[in-house]
């Protein structure tokens, strides 16, 4: 999909695509159901001229409406792979799972590696900087029986986007280990990025510039997340089931590392609905993404569609 089409009265009555070379249209009957994912929709909105006025304006592409359109980039930031080491030999492995075996299990008798949800516990918790009595919960806890290191390197480690010394200086050594991971994460980060596009040209890649941890409460927040982690790895039954908490070593060792740093794994785009509702007048539109599209606390799926009609943004 190129663009979506819209009349001289903005109203949205089809889109303009191309496949297999050839750059056709296609009119709606009803409404247009924009569901290009987190960063695609985004693209498409700008492309098809609404979005930021300046930024549009700057690369020749007729505006529509001036919308802050991917201004409100935001992400759930983890950390904590791979943090302890298990005692114990676990049947999620790649061995196991890439096993034609394991493929059988599943298929016929509903059992093995491959009915594991990948996750094993979920705790959605209140930092000291959320008030549980107004504040939804502000921390994810996930333990995953696995790491980045589960797979010694052949996927996971380019795939999360490792740098090489950071797998030379934590994950290398864990190879052919059991391991497992407790993953913090922020539910209401704070940071906001933005997503621009390069060019006026649909086949050109989108500028994603995140804006990780540039929010101090974030780093706050996922801070004390640590914190919580290493209070779980050291009680009396966790210290029974694995062997030690894992740590860095040269550079990344305890004596040189930053303890207000860290990866980030997820990407979600939330576009600013709030304004989009309040200043569009976009007919027969409607979005529908798997991601939140406005700072509202309750993230639950709703349309959204007060002064735009048939326009929803479904999360």
């Amino acid at each position: 999909m190129l663009q979506v089409l819209l009349s001289d009265k903005y109203e949205a009555y089809g889109v303009q695509y191309r496949r297999f070379g050839h750059v056709g249209r296609v009119r709606a009957r009803k409404a247009v159901i924009l569901c290009a994912g987190t960063v695609g929709s985004s693209k498409i909105l700008m492309l098809s001229g609404m979005g930021p006025k300046h930024h549009l304006q700057s690369l020749k592409i007729p505006l529509i409406q001036d919308l802050p359109v991917g201004q409100n980039l935001q992400d759930h930031v983890t950390t904590g792979l791979d943090i302890v080491i298990l005692n114990q030999t676990l049947p999620l492995n790649v061995a196991n799972i890439a096993s034609l075996s394991s493929a059988f299990d599943y298929l016929f008798y509903g059992t093995g590696p491959w009915t594991s949800p990948g996750c094993e516990a979920v705790a959605v918790v209140h930092s000291d900087l959320s008030d549980p009595q107004t504040d939804p919960p502000d921390l994810q806890l996930m333990a995953i029986p696995s790491g980045a290191s589960s797979d010694d390197g052949a996927h996971l480690y380019t795939t999360v986007g490792i740098t090489d010394k950071v797998w030379q200086g934590y994950f290398s050594t864990l190879s052919g280990q059991q391991v497992a991971s407790f993953l913090p994460v922020l539910l209401h980060p704070k940071s906001k990025g933005e997503i621009l596009l390069r060019d006026g040209d649909p086949n050109s890649l989108p500028l994603i510039n995140p804006r990780y941890l540039t929010h101090q409460r974030d780093v706050d927040t996922l801070y004390r997340a640590i914190e919580v982690c290493d209070i779980i790895t050291v009680t009396s039954y966790t210290k029974y089931q694995w062997v030690n908490t894992h740590q860095p070593r040269g550079p990344l060792s305890e004596d040189h590392h930053t303890t207000k740093k860290t990866l980030s794994l997820t990407s979600a785009l939330r576009s600013n609905t709030e304004q989009t509702e309040r200043r569009a007048r976009l007919d027969r539109l409607q979005e529908s993404n798997t991601c939140p599209a406005s700072r509202r606390k309750k993230r639950v799926p709703s349309p959204a569609a007060r002064s735009i009609r048939a326009l929803r943004y479904c999360s």
